[in-house]
């Protein structure tokens, strides 16, 4: 019997009787007895003299002389009345529902104590990378001068799925595409150089006094697909401190190009931690660490603004057009883009904001496929990767893809105005200059 009423006189009545039981038996009557042997009917003894005040203890002795009758002086025993039958069985039924409360109680500590564990190692993380990350040195800005009869716009660069630490390997893809971490450093070089060359040398008739760069997610190659990290280059520090490095040396690069550039910075799936999928704490992702990374490093940047956004999804204001971006790897879809899951989720988020927030026009990534879907209410930018098609693409879908990001303007009475892919694949005979 676990968990008895110790102030019961009924129980101890029967449990004095009993004291003569297998060893076995007082394992199941008394679980707090670590020895249920002699000594452990010794104690059975014992607590009843406690409790029902004979004149000595019950010794070894006395219980090896008892055999099955019960000493001189024990009270006599008589057959349990019917309600204190049902007053056991409630005792026992209310204790064991108190146990297994308890148990409950203990199990959900001790994962709520695991959560705070883990939620102040990520809080030393992020405060000792702050404390020794070395941020860079700043450029100046230049000065903003209308020009005459030039036409203001901001900027808005899409940039997303990067993979940094992905390897493609150009034998087992056929020779459609070659990928790895310097293949990144020079198709970054040439995406900073593509902004600034077609907004300064191409688009001569235009002010640019903002850029945004809206990123999308998926920056690092992460650790939830065994075959990535399996064949990748180097490891996920490696692809950290490196790549935040060289992200954050080409957002200063467009700093000197332009007066002000604004980054929107968001998670996707391959930077999160577990390979099910989460909706709690999804921010905890290493594509928001890379954003960390990359923020502190521009800290003494003054023309720079940076978002590290803990939500999916997020709506920022370009000259008077109101943006969502998100990932979209919560878009159901299969080889190629899906344009009626994205139809599909853009109306739902419509219904979801409606009455509090309006948008005029969505940025996605995810898909590795450039695109735009228009519809009545706003425009849908779908922007494509800097890795290009893959093992998986090619060998699972039959599929690739140009390596593409998408650069477009904001007019402040016309909205979304003039769009470029930039196809990075032109950078891989580029000239790599950021440092690693």
């Amino acid at each position: 019997m676990r968990n008895p009423d110790w102030k019961s006189e009924a129980f101890w009545r029967w449990a004095i009787d009993n004291a003569q039981a297998s060893p076995s038996i007082l394992s199941q009557w008394f679980p707090e007895l670590t020895r249920p042997g002699w000594e452990g009917r010794k104690r059975a003894a014992v607590l009843a003299h406690k409790h029902l005040a004979w004149p000595r203890p019950v010794t070894r002795a006395d219980l090896a002389r008892f055999g099955d009758e019960p000493p001189a002086g024990w009270p006599e025993l008589t057959e349990p009345t019917e309600s204190e039958r049902e007053e056991l069985a409630e005792c026992v039924e209310r204790d064991s529902e108190v146990d297994r409360l308890k148990r409950e109680v203990k199990h959900l500590n001790a994962k709520y104590q695991h959560v705070i564990r883990d939620t102040q190692l990520e809080d030393r993380i992020v405060e000792r990378i702050g404390d020794r990350l070395p941020s860079l040195p700043p450029v100046a800005a230049p000065t903003f001068s209308r020009r005459s009869g030039g036409r203001s716009e901001s900027v808005v660069a899409l940039w997303s799925d990067y993979h940094v630490g992905e390897v493609v390997s150009i034998e087992e893809t056929g020779g459609i595409n070659s990928y790895d971490f310097e293949v990144f450093t020079r198709r970054l070089q040439y995406h900073a150089d593509s902004i600034g060359g077609i907004c300064f040398g191409k688009l001569t008739g235009y002010d640019f006094p903002e850029l945004v760069i809206v990123g999308l997610g998926d920056m690092v190659s992460g650790l939830i697909h065994d075959e990535l990290v399996e064949t990748s280059d180097g490891t996920l520090m490696d692809w950290l401190i490196d790549g935040a490095y060289l992200f954050a040396q080409a957002i200063r690069q467009l700093a000197a190009e332009f007066p002000t550039v604004r980054v929107e910075w968001h998670f996707g799936n391959h930077g999160r931690l577990t390979q099910k999928v989460r909706y709690k704490r999804r921010w905890v992702n290493f594509d928001y660490l890379l954003g960390h990374m990359i923020e502190l490093h521009l800290k003494n940047q003054p023309n720079v603004s940076f978002r590290n956004h803990k939500s999916f999804w997020s709506l920022c204001e370009v000259q008077g057009t109101h943006m969502l971006n998100l990932h979209g790897d919560n878009i159901r879809g299969w080889q190629g883009i899906p344009y009626y899951g994205i139809n599909r989720a853009v109306g739902n988020l419509s219904a979801l904001l409606k009455g509090r927030h309006s948008f005029d026009v969505v940025n996605l990534g995810h898909f590795h496929q450039s695109g735009l879907l228009e519809r009545m209410d706003c425009d849908v930018v779908i922007n494509g990767s800097a890795i290009g098609g893959n093992e998986y693409s090619i060998g699972a879908l039959f599929a690739s893809s140009k390596p593409r990001q998408m650069l477009y303007g904001m007019h402040p009475e016309r909205g979304k105005t003039w769009q470029y892919a930039v196809d990075l694949s032109h950078g891989d005979s580029h000239e790599a200059r950021f440092p690693r």
